[in-house]
Formats: C-alpha cells, sequence, structure tokens
C-alpha cells in the first residue's frame, strides 16, 4: 500500500471541515516536516482509493464533480465522495468539489449545523485517532469504515449505511475521515435536521435517478452534500 503525506488544511466554513480536528488552527504547528513517529492525525495521510469509494458508474475513482461537472483527476483536486449502500448494494453515490460543497453546505440552517456539531463533537477523537493509528500499523485501512463513527454498530450488523471520504485527486485521505454511519446513525442525524435543510436535501436527490421508493426513503438521502 502506497501513503505518501499532504501538507496542511486551511480551515474553512463548511461544517464537515469543521469536524475534522486537522483544521483546528490549534493543532496545527509552524513547523510542515514533523517527525514520522507523530506526524499523523494532524497531516492526513494518502492512500490509493478503496475500491468502496469507487463509483459503480466509471467502475473506478469518480471523475467529475456532480454539480459542475470540474475533473477530479488532478492532484491538487479536493472532493467529498458519499456512497449510500442498502446491504452490499450502492443505492446513491456522488463526489461534490470542494467548492460546490461549501455552497450547498451554506445553505443549511444554523439550527442544522450546531445539531451536527453537537453530535460529532460526542466523539472521542483522541481515542478513535490512536486506535485507528494502531490498525492503520497493522495494515487495517479499512478500520476507519468497520464500524459506525457515531454509534459503533459494526457495518456487518448494518441493513444500510454510509461511507464518507474526503479525496485528493484519486487518493483517499486517512484523517478524521473516512468514516461509517449505520442505519442507527442516520435516523439520529435525520431526526436532527430543520424543515430547511430536509428540503435542501430532497431537493439534491434532483440530481438522480431513482424509482420512487427510493427517492422518497429518507435513509437514502445525502447527508454531506
Amino acid at each position: 500500500m502506497e501513503i505518501t503525506t499532504l501538507p496542511f488544511n486551511e480551515t474553512t466554513s463548511n461544517y464537515v471541515d469543521e469536524l475534522d480536528p486537522e483544521n483546528n488552527p490549534e493543532n496545527q504547528d509552524s513547523n510542515p516536516e514533523p517527525q514520522k513517529s507523530d506526524f499523523w492525525p494532524l497531516i492526513p495521510k494518502l492512500i490509493s482509493l478503496p475500491p468502496i469509494f469507487h463509483s459503480l458508474e466509471s467502475d473506478g475513482p469518480f471523475q467529475e464533480c456532480l454539480l459542475c461537472k470540474k475533473s477530479l483527476a488532478s492532484v491538487a483536486s479536493t472532493y467529498m465522495v458519499e456512497r449510500i449502500f442498502r446491504g452490499t448494494e450502492p443505492i446513491v453515490e456522488y463526489a461534490i468539489c470542494t467548492d460546490c460543497q461549501h455552497k450547498n453546505s451554506d445553505e443549511l440552517s444554523d439550527s442544522s449545523r450546531q445539531a451536527m456539531m453537537e453530535l460529532f463533537g460526542s466523539i472521542d477523537q483522541e481515542a478513535r485517532l490512536q486506535q485507528l493509528r494502531e490498525r492503520l500499523e497493522d495494515g487495517k485501512e479499512d478500520a476507519w469504515i468497520d464500524t459506525c463513527v457515531l454509534t459503533g454498530k459494526p457495518r456487518s450488523e448494518c441493513k444500510g449505511f454510509h461511507v464518507i471520504a474526503k479525496c485528493t485527486g484519486f487518493d483517499l485521505e486517512l484523517g478524521f475521515m473516512p468514516f461509517m454511519l449505520s442505519d442507527d446513525a442516520i435516523k439520529q442525524i435525520t431526526a436532527l435536521m430543520s424543515a430547511q435543510t430536509r428540503k435542501q436535501m430532497d431537493d439534491f436527490m434532483d440530481n438522480f435517478s431513482m424509482p420512487p421508493e427510493f427517492a422518497e426513503d429518507p435513509d437514502l438521502v445525502p447527508l454531506f452534500l
């Protein structure tokens, strides 16, 4: 498995980035060349994008942003991938570039943004990252998405789940993300969403051609658009 390192990401107003400890200015060191033993998780690692984050349509990494159609092949392209599964079958999948994601996230209601921050703020990030570091050293990079980041429910026990990743070019960043959200966590999150945010998420579903029984299922609505 080829691993490289990335420089620090700039802090953004996007709530997904706000959840990521690498974007906390207090965690950033003026020296961008830390020792190998302590460089992570402040600087994320890059690995080749695992198949679970590939596009079913292209049978490989996503090629373009869903909204603006910008190519994602460049090593300078940073974007999010969300795939939603029913059992082991992907039902919804998309990649969205950083610019488009920020524009969409800025339209979320303040109450929904605050609710998400409080929910994810309950995660013991230090313990999670230390455990992931140990498993990564054992060659188990799937550890990030083996269990739900909120409930701890194993992916193998989920009737449905979401996986969310932050990517650069055709590589996956290992930091706070990627993570998996179980069916139980999805219900917990959607219950916190305001009517304004739910409408925005429903409108976003117009980008996908889906049977009505899927399009109207709240468990299949993208959460990190």
